[in-house]
């Protein structure tokens, strides 16, 4: 079963955020969780919301896209961003955010679609590996003498105070 990503639109234009509401929903890994009409809105829905990825239009009034990127940026839990706007001029600045992507409209279903690959990617990267299955040992000082340790056999580590390092049980 694939995750679901949670996703939240902000666009000042109804139909705009209508027509990539609608387009997005094609994509099962996708979940709407959340619109918003403007940059400062888009920060309040983020942090209620929590969604994994905004798509988020530049020119909007008051706060634009590129200064709602960047306070996006500065949350606990920072959702990817991906830019989705009429204007060609700010996809350079717009990966000085960590933009995933810098769709134009009208919305071109080819590459829209490649770039929820994109961001599917990220959210469902292959499985950790198996830390018992970890060929390299850890180096850990424990008592002046370096010990080398099997990953699989670390519990837990505690530093017993400042000079002495590490102590793994």
């Amino acid at each position: 079963m694939e995750p679901s990503i949670r996703t939240l639109i902000v666009d000042d234009e109804p139909y705009s955020r209508g027509e990539l509401k609608h387009l997005l929903g094609t994509f099962p890994v996708i979940k709407i969780v959340g619109e918003a009409e403007s940059g400062e809105s888009a920060i309040v829905s983020a942090i209620q919301l929590q969604p994994d990825v905004v798509f988020l239009d530049v020119e909007m009034p008051k706060m634009n896209g590129m200064k709602a990127a960047k306070a996006l940026l500065e949350l606990k839990k920072a959702p990817l961003v991906v830019f989705a706007t009429a204007y060609p001029q700010f996809a350079a600045e717009a990966f000085r955010y960590d933009a995933v992507d810098y769709l134009l409209k009208p919305y071109d279903e080819e590459q829209l679609q490649e770039t929820i690959q994109r961001i599917t990617k990220k959210f469902c990267s292959p499985s950790e590996p198996d830390i018992g299955k970890t060929s390299g040992k850890l180096a850990v000082e424990n008592d002046g003498e370096i010990l080398y340790l099997e990953p699989k056999d670390i519990l837990y580590m505690v530093r017993d105070d400042k000079v002495s390092g590490w102590k793994a049980a």
